[in-house]
């Protein structure tokens, strides 16, 4: 089985997992729900899809290799060399081989899971509530 085949397998049960237990724990159909719980579950599936974006990207992106995902917090150029701190997590799956690599040549890859996020216009839009007919 390929990388990418086992991705798209992860990828898929990953969703069906979370489309499952959300749907096992709404009181009622979502077309029932009034408006403020409609946006809620749009934005737990939006945090959702961007934290199985994020995985997916850093998945293709390592090339199988270890990743450590990082935050830069700026870069800067003196001329002589390029200076980039980054800020690491300490829950990182191979945070220890990041401290074997030291004073070894490593390399930084720059992946953009933001170029696979939606800008909020494709999201689902709640249904506004319906006024009382009473």
């Amino acid at each position: 089985m390929t990388d990418v085949q086992t991705l798209s397998d992860n990828l898929e049960a990953d969703i069906t997992h979370f489309l499952v237990d959300r749907l096992k724990h709404m009181e009622c159909a979502y077309r029932y729900l009034p408006e403020d719980q409609q946006k809620a579950v749009i934005e737990d599936a939006r945090h959702a899809a961007r934290r199985l974006i994020e995985e997916v990207v850093q998945k293709v992106a390592s090339d199988g290799m270890q990743v450590v995902p990082a935050t830069l917090d700026k870069a800067s150029n003196d001329g002589s060399k390029i200076v980039a701190p980054v800020q690491l997590p300490t829950t990182s799956e191979h945070r220890h081989a990041l401290f074997d690599a030291v004073k070894q040549t490593v390399y930084l890859v720059l992946a953009e899971p933001e170029q696979y996020e939606d800008d909020g216009s494709g999201l689902p839009k709640p249904q506004p509530d319906q006024q009382s007919l009473a």
